[in-house]
């Protein structure tokens, strides 16, 4: 990782934790977030979630294949815009 990705996803991570620890949060935790079917509160799992997965994915153990380009996994995202993708649905019932 360069340390420019570092720097970013550090400065992006302690962002993320701050945001997480505001009164607003945990006023609407329990409230329709922007994202329809979402609670605030799912809505900051979710992000909190993001956040340590960054970890979770280095220590994986890589099987059978290569490893996937942020660009490439990005691609592999079309038609997650709508609520009832099987993406959406998965991450909502996560909560």
């Amino acid at each position: 990782m360069t340390k420019e990705i570092r720097k970013a996803y550090l400065l992006g991570a302690e962002r993320a934790v701050h945001l997480l620890a505001t009164e607003e949060v945990a006023r609407y935790w329990d409230k329709e977030s922007v994202l329809p079917g979402m609670t605030v509160g799912g809505l900051a799992g979710h992000l909190a979630r993001s956040v340590l997965q960054v970890e979770w994915f280095l220590d994986g153990e890589i099987v059978g294949t290569e490893p996937v380009s942020p660009m490439r996994y990005d691609a592999r995202l079309v038609g997650t815009s709508l609520p009832d993708s099987a993406l959406n649905v998965g991450v909502r019932a996560e909560r």
